[in-house]
């Protein structure tokens, strides 16, 4: 266990380190360096991976109950999915929460936006569409290159049939649509790569 001196007592503390990877994966050496056990390392990792807000809170909770501090239970999901819909006013909600819409317009963007809740582009584009009377649906994946993810967000885009697609990803929502008769006449924005 490492030990730092406190200069107040002369005495010495163990504090609590955590020495995660960070791609997912188990990795037995770096719990060699950690001081905790391997129980809460798979915690704080299971935390740390899901992504999102209330997984940083909920991570920083569990350190805090490892280092012998109160923390209070963290409310909320704290394992972001790994597709969904978005807005402002809900976060990450479930379609059947939006009910039946007609021709929104939908932006679809990376899962890392949320992960890092770097959602300020993403909200600026929603108040602008907003403002000019549209409705918006945020829809969000991994990456539209992995073949659930491009089926659900199909899916989505079949069924929300949408007046226009703003694609904050770098991959063209076209070619995975297949242009189907009602996207026809439809703008489709995207950022280049």
């Amino acid at each position: 266990m490492l030990v730092v001196p406190s200069a107040a007592s002369k005495c010495t503390q163990p504090i609590a380190l955590a020495v995660l990877p960070a791609d997912g994966r188990v990795d037995e050496r770096l719990d060699a360096y950690s001081t905790l056990p391997v129980s809460t390392l798979r915690r704080l990792a299971h935390l740390c991976d899901g992504g999102g807000a209330a997984g940083a809170r909920a991570a920083l909770a569990q350190m805090a109950l490892a280092s012998g501090l109160y923390a209070a239970p963290v409310r909320g999901v704290t394992r972001l999915p790994t597709v969904g819909l978005w807005s402002p006013e809900h976060g990450v909600t479930c379609p059947v929460a939006f009910g039946q819409i007609e021709n929104p317009v939908v932006i679809t963007f990376y899962r890392s936006f949320l992960v890092a809740a770097d959602l300020e582009p993403i909200k600026a584009l929603f108040d602008a569409f907003r403002a000019n009377g549209r409705t918006v649906v945020g829809l969000f994946a991994p990456s539209l290159k992995q073949p659930e993810a491009a089926s659900w967000i199909k899916r989505q885009l079949q069924f929300l049939k949408p007046a226009a697609i703003v694609n904050a990803t770098s991959f063209r929502v076209a070619a995975l649509m297949g242009h189907p008769h009602w996207m026809q006449q439809r703008p489709l924005f995207f950022r280049s790569p």
